[in-house]
């Protein structure tokens, strides 16, 4: 999985903002950077993960799928393992609860959001093979739970 670069920039800003920036990170225990990396963010929130185009390498994983034998198919159904979506859903909710993460968690959380759309694909290209090839599958739509 790649990931997306990070670019540095020089901000002249006045200093009485400055000081509201600096005492607001004081009080989360945050960095400056990071509370306005918040602030950007906040104004221009990342775009969500799904692209118009998909990936070259995942289309012919996907093709690929046509070939695997039905255990194969319910192994890729399974979709995100529940390690990595616990770590989504605790990043996500600690962005809800706290209204910040730091832009080590925005990448964090950015990049799981990638996988997650990606093993979203692939489990609804194997639900639909074994669909195809008239297996059961309803014991792979119940939801798993937390």
């Amino acid at each position: 999985m790649t990931t997306e670069a990070i670019t540095s920039i020089t901000l002249n800003i006045p200093v009485g903002l400055y000081k509201r920036l600096e005492q607001q990170a004081l009080k989360k225990h945050h960095t400056v950077e990071d509370e306005v990396l918040q602030a950007v963010v906040r104004e221009l929130p990342l775009p969500a993960p799904q692209s118009e185009t998909v990936p070259l390498e995942l289309t012919e994983k996907l093709a690929a799928m046509e070939l695997l034998d039905e255990v194969a198919l319910r192994r890729a159904a399974q979709g995100m393992s529940p390690r990595r979506a616990a770590q989504l859903r605790a990043l996500n909710d600690k962005r809800q609860r706290e209204g910040f993460l730091t832009s080590k968690e925005i990448e964090q959380q950015f990049q799981l959001l990638r996988e997650y759309e990606q093993k979203m694909l692939i489990r609804s290209k194997a639900l639909a093979l074994l669909t195809e090839r008239g297996q059961d599958i309803s014991e792979l739509l119940k939801i798993r739970g937390r």
